[in-house]
């Protein structure tokens, strides 16, 4: 997750960038720039969990949700609409769609795309840091301008080991912050975009309080936080699917 550092010397916050401009950048720099701007080394090791309360507005229908996170790479997402209550689980491993309200149904497994959204998502540093690690192949793409951003940014890619799902993840040139992603299951696909502006300094994260997703130009949801708290005591189980629940793919429920 996102963190900024702060520094009490404002000229040493604007000379930065001039400087890193200066350089000839690579992918282990623009990393290690991107693990800096995120939070002090101490304080990355000690956050363990994430919660951030907010509402989704998707296809005219409004949503209130919880998102739980827990490092490394475990997720939770709670949402609640009118009598309904979903929640989506990511167990480090699977991705299932778990219907509390009813709870004879079994849970739907996330598919292809579904469960490349949930896996990068999970991680609690973000895509980037630890990617090798985790098997992904990064090359850094360079320094570019993209639409609808002031600042130019440097574009860094991601493939699995098979070279089939793909993530595009742009960082600002000034504040090394992620500002924009794509995630397309293959080379051919149309991505789904993600913009992430409207960040906040909070208990030493950086926010993005405000996440928009687009899908061939055409807007799809618009996600605005509302409150964050850091290391809430969520224990592992809260991301595993019940003991005794079902669980079935999606092609099966037709």
């Amino acid at each position: 997750m996102l963190r900024i550092r702060i520094t009490p010397c404002i000229l040493a916050v604007l000379f930065v960038p001039v400087t890193l401009f200066a350089q000839e950048m690579n992918l282990q720099k623009v990393l290690r720039q991107h693990r800096a701007a995120q939070a002090e080394v101490s304080r990355l090791l000690e956050a363990d969990t994430l919660r951030l309360v907010g509402e989704t507005s998707q296809q005219g229908v409004t949503y209130g949700f919880t998102l739980y996170k827990k490092s490394p790479n475990l997720l939770r997402y709670d949402i609640d609409y009118k009598t309904r209550h979903v929640a989506i689980i990511y167990d480090g491993n699977m991705g299932y769609y778990l219907y509390l309200d009813e709870p004879q149904r079994p849970a739907v497994m996330a598919a292809r795309q579904q469960l490349l959204l949930l896996k990068q998502e999970s991680y609690f540093e973000g895509p980037l840091i630890s990617a090798s690690e985790r098997g992904f192949r990064m090359e850094y793409m360079g320094r570019v301008e993209i639409p609808d951003h002031d600042n130019a940014v440097y574009h860094i890619q991601l493939k699995e080991a098979d070279g089939s799902a793909i993530m595009d993840v742009y960082l600002d040139a000034y504040s090394f912050l992620e500002v924009r992603r794509e995630t397309r299951p293959n080379a051919e696909a149309t991505p789904l975009v993600t913009r992430f502006s409207d960040f906040r300094d909070t208990e030493g994260f950086s926010i993005p309080y405000r996440i928009e997703n687009f899908y061939n130009g055409t807007p799809v949801s618009t996600t605005r936080i509302k409150d964050v708290a850091i290391d809430v005591g969520i224990l592992g189980y809260f991301f595993e699917l019940p003991p005794g629940r079902e669980a079935v793919a999606a092609d099966e429920l037709r």
